[in-house]
């Protein structure tokens, strides 16, 4: 056997997220060479160091005459990358260790440093972190109080991607890569909807992680829908006026007046002429429903006989745009991480309809006296109805907090800590435009010596209102979020924090439409 081995848990805070930290107390009197094939032997081994295929390599913090003494490429924040990689003369970045370690066949040796910067680990490399680089012997013991090696690039940064552009998933030949005694910090994302992933797992990986930490941050929350507009959509033409009696023998009514909208036309009815006899009745607005049991958009009549004339109706008013759906469903992971649900964008408004035009009214000698044109006062046309409302946008998703990204990877965990933090809140729907009002109707023509004055033409229908968006989905708090070809192997002596997912976008709007919360699961499958 390799030794005995105990563990102790302490809590441990950095870049304000929590985690929690394993370490280990070695025994003196390691073997230096080989291990047991016993199960749980792998554990000791990889504490003291002493696993194949290493040969004569040394290690126990407890004795100083036992340091690091491994073959391998050595690595610590302050070394130089054209120096050979040795213990005494370590490389200072990640990629120029990987670069020496591939081509002896050799491991990465690292100090209990913290390396701001993100890093991108070749199939079949193994990592060994944890090391005091700043022993008074000049020996790189595992570190004494267990601290460990620690990726911690900036926000929206992914601290560790192991990549294999080699071996398929689902091959047994894939080489194995080893993260052993480190620690991935992703801190909070900071742009609208993103997330923060402390390590991601790329195609064709077999990827071991060891007495570990990962921390995720919090996802941010999603972006709001954009509105339709801050001010209402376009108004309704008025209606024209129509003439002064005695004006003509015939009176012509106001003119027919329109708007044009995305989804149609719309117009007022022209207004009744008036005439020596009688005044007649006005056109009907366009559209006119059917059926239209209020009259809608009609014609006034014009005055006949004892009658008087009669305005033109009011135009229908457009439908409000129906308001989008929140959004729901799971979402895809991609290698680049996880694509949340927007809600859906609510529907335009319609169109009003333009108003009937007035209705005409008579003349004749008694009113306009022998020697004037004889028409009556015509009526006014109807005003074109507005236009409807943008619709608002959908919210876009909360970006999720995710310890381990898989993507068609296979992962196994053991020994090691997983923190999430929050799911983002899933971003409101846009607020749907304002219809635009109808046209007034236009007023009809003046009277003369007693006659009746042309009747009013009717208003046009105000536009419908835009559809409020639907809300965004909110973000997931996930340990392990993997394509769901391929399940993650967490082992029980792993500990588990996760944050609260996030709320749906428009969550406690009473009438609706909210986008679904995201959930928070040890693994979850999706879709790629």
């Amino acid at each position: 056997m390799c030794g005995e081995m105990t563990r102790r848990e302490t809590r441990h805070r950095s870049l304000g997220a929590r985690s929690l930290l394993f370490g280990a107390a070695l025994s003196s009197g390691i073997a230096a060479s080989g291990c047991s094939s016993e199960p749980g032997a792998w554990e000791r081994c990889e504490e003291t160091l002493t696993c194949t295929p290493v040969v004569a390599c040394n290690a126990d913090h407890g004795d100083p005459d036992r340091p690091v003494d491994c073959d391998g490429v050595y690595l610590r924040m302050n070394g130089r990358d054209d120096d050979p990689g040795t213990r005494d003369k370590p490389v200072g970045t990640f990629a120029r260790a990987f670069d020496l370690a591939r081509g002896r066949g050799m491991r990465v040796y690292a100090c209990a440093d913290t390396f701001n910067i993100e890093v991108r680990a070749p199939a079949g490399m193994e990592v060994w972190g944890g090391l005091d680089c700043d022993d008074p012997q000049g020996h790189w013991p595992l570190h004494p109080l267990g601290e460990l090696t620690t990726i911690a690039p900036g926000p929206n940064l992914i601290p560790l991607t192991a990549v294999n552009q080699e071996a398929a998933p689902e091959s047994e030949d894939a080489a194995i890569t080893t993260i052993t005694r480190m620690r991935m910090i992703a801190q909070d994302a900071t742009v609208p909807g993103g997330f923060s992933i402390a390590m991601r797992a790329l195609s064709g990986v077999k990827v071991a992680v060891r007495l570990s930490e990962i921390v995720a941050g919090d996802g941010a929350d999603g972006a709001p829908g954009a509105d339709g507009g801050a001010k209402p959509a376009r108004e309704g033409a008025p209606g024209k006026p129509g003439a002064m009696a005695c004006s003509a023998d015939t009176v012509p009514g106001g003119a027919r007046v329109t708007t044009s909208c995305k989804d149609g036309v719309s117009s007022g009815g022209m207004g009744g002429v008036g005439t020596k006899a009688e005044g007649r009745d006005g056109e009907d607005g366009t559209e006119t429903p059917n059926p239209n049991p209020g009259g809608l958009g009609l014609g006034g009549s014009g005055q006949s006989g004892a009658s008087q004339c009669r305005a033109g109706a009011e135009g229908q008013h457009g439908a409000d745009g129906a308001r989008g759906n929140g959004a729901s469903g799971q979402g895809r992971l991609t290698d680049a991480g996880l694509e949340g649900m927007a809600g859906e964008d609510g529907q335009a408004g319609q169109h009003g309809h333009g108003g009937g035009g007035g209705g005409g009214s008579r003349g004749g000698a008694m009113f306009c006296g022998g020697g004037l044109e004889q028409g009556g006062a015509s009526g006014g046309s109807g005003g074109a109805g507005g236009c409807g409302g943008k619709p608002g946008k959908g919210g876009g998703p909360g970006g999720s907090s995710i310890g381990i990204l898989a993507h068609h990877a296979r992962v196994s965990v053991a020994r090691t800590s997983i923190v999430t933090g929050r799911g983002g809140n899933g971003g409101r729907g846009g607020n749907g435009q304002h219809g635009g009002v109808g046209g007034y109707g236009g007023t009809g023509g003046e009277n003369r010596a007693g006659s009746q004055p042309g009747c009013r033409g009717g208003d046009g229908g105000k536009g419908g209102n835009g559809g409020r968006g639907g809300g965004g989905h909110g973000g997931y708090s996930l340990a392990v979020a993997h394509t769901a070809d391929l399940g993650p192997n967490i082992e029980p002596d792993s500990v588990v924090s996760l944050g609260a997912p996030g709320d749906g976008g428009g969550a406690g709007v009473l009438d609706g439409n909210a986008g679904e919360p995201g959930s928070a699961a040890v693994s979850m499958g999706f879709q790629y």
